[in-house]
């Protein structure tokens, strides 16, 4: 994918937006709360172009609305790293701890996340 197109970042279900900011490892960063088949579920979406978000006071999104864009390659909206979408799911606990964790050390921690396939 040439590095100047812009590709859409779509949100997977309703929602409601609880972060859209920068966050070191990911460059722009947005998290939503959804609740798939009755389970509720934190989405980070990172590696976004931070000037693309929803305006600051928006709160609610639906299945399919556009989020954001993805950030430019190699760029400060990426913290760097190539053009790609993080993705990650895992339970709401209601606790409104965010794990930004990218990657897990340990086969053992990633029971911690979902898996999106299992929700569709």
């Amino acid at each position: 994918t040439d590095s100047l197109e812009d590709i859409p970042v779509f949100a997977i279900a309703d929602g409601t937006i609880l972060v859209h900011a920068y966050a070191s490892g990911y460059g722009g960063v947005i998290v939503v709360r959804h609740v798939i088949k009755g389970i509720p579920i934190l989405a980070l979406y990172g590696h976004l172009d931070p000037a693309s978000f929803l305006p600051a006071d928006a709160t609610q999104v639906k299945a399919g609305n556009q989020i954001g864009i993805l950030g430019d390659d190699h760029s400060e909206e990426t913290d760097g790293a190539r053009k790609h979408l993080h993705f990650s799911l895992y339970p709401d606990k209601g606790d409104e701890k965010i794990d930004f964790r990218g990657y897990v050390k340990t086969e053992e921690e990633l029971t911690n996340w979902l898996n999106p396939l299992d929700l569709y």
